[in-house]
This record gives C-alpha cells, sequence and structure tokens, in this order.
C-alpha cells in the first residue's frame, strides 16, 4: 500500500510514506526506530522490553512466519515513521499496537495507522474484535481510540503500576 497525506493534514516533515509489512532484513531498523523513541513516547508505548537486533529479529519472525501481523510506515528516506501490528492473530481478539517516531506525532499520523489496522483486523484477519491497552494517562491516544469506536470493556489492567491502564475493544458487526 502506498499513501501520501496533504500538507494541510500533516504539518511539519512528513509528507509522504508508505506503508508495507515487515520484510527479512527489518530487524535493525525496527531496533533503531525503538531506541530513538523519546522517553515519553517509551513510556506510554513499549510492546518490547528489549529493542535490540536480536530481539527485533525475533519481531520479524513472528510476523513473517504469520503468528503477528506487523507493518511499517517509511519515510521518503526509508526510515521508519511507524510501526503498527496485531500480535498474536490467532487469538480470538488480537491487539494491537501503534508507535510512531517523535515528529510523526499529532500529525493525524496515528489514526491513518489506526484505521488500516481496523481494516485489517475485520477484512484480512476477518476477527469479530479487536482489542488494545492503553495508559489512563495517554488521553491523545484514549481520545484517538474513542473516536474510532473501541469502548473500555476494563479499567484495572496493570502495565508500569497497579490499575494504570485500559483494555479497550473494538467489535465488528
Amino acid at each position: 500500500m502506498t499513501s501520501s497525506i496533504s500538507p494541510k493534514a500533516t504539518p511539519g516533515p512528513i509528507l509522504g510514506f508508505r506503508v508495507r509489512v515487515l520484510a527479512h532484513d527489518d530487524a535493525a531498523r525496527l531496533s533503531r526506530f525503538y531506541q530513538a523513541l523519546p522517553e515519553q513516547s517509551r513510556y506510554f508505548f513499549e510492546p518490547y522490553a528489549d529493542v535490540s537486533v536480536d530481539a527485533m529479529n525475533e519481531v520479524v519472525r513472528r510476523a513473517l512466519s504469520g503468528f503477528d501481523f506487523s507493518s511499517v510506515a517509511l519515510d521518503e528516506a526509508g526510515g521508519i515513521i511507524g510501526h503498527f501490528f496485531f500480535m498474536d492473530v490467532a487469538s480470538e481478539v488480537p491487539h494491537l499496537g501503534i508507535g510512531l517516531r517523535e515528529d510523526a506525532q499529532g500529525t493525524g499520523l496515528g489514526g491513518v495507522f489506526l484505521a488500516y489496522l481496523i481494516a485489517v483486523g475485520r477484512r484480512v484477519l476477518r476477527k469479530n474484535a479487536i482489542g488494545l491497552t492503553v495508559m489512563k494517562t495517554n488521553a491523545r491516544a484514549l481520545r484517538l481510540y474513542q473516536r474510532h469506536g473501541f469502548q473500555i470493556v476494563r479499567e484495572d489492567v496493570s502495565f508500569r503500576s497497579a490499575n494504570d491502564s485500559y483494555e479497550m475493544r473494538l467489535t465488528f458487526d
């Protein structure tokens, strides 16, 4: 899938990008992406405790084997703008994650990538529902998920500390 967005919709340097599933040689690129995320982003979004190249090789392996569904958005230079994925696609309600490079945050790309994952969950994976976990203090992400129809199904999820997160779910008709 190749996409571009209008300059009105995306202020700043991210004017064009392309989306593709992870490839066998993406481990080093993915490791650099996660290592470069600012502290606040890592606080809210840390799907992998270890972001070394070896650990990212396992992420790539899981995606290529079909255990997970994992995509990246690349800028014109081939750098990762975002990584968005479903873990354990065989589960009844696979959970998604979206990570964005700092200069892409607040540009609307999170909503674009969420819409992409919703379409994949519904049409490709053919799920009845998809889920996610979000920290209660991550107001921007919480609003985004609610705008896309996700509803809180658990309020007592622990991520960084006791009861600091919500589990949310989007159920398809």
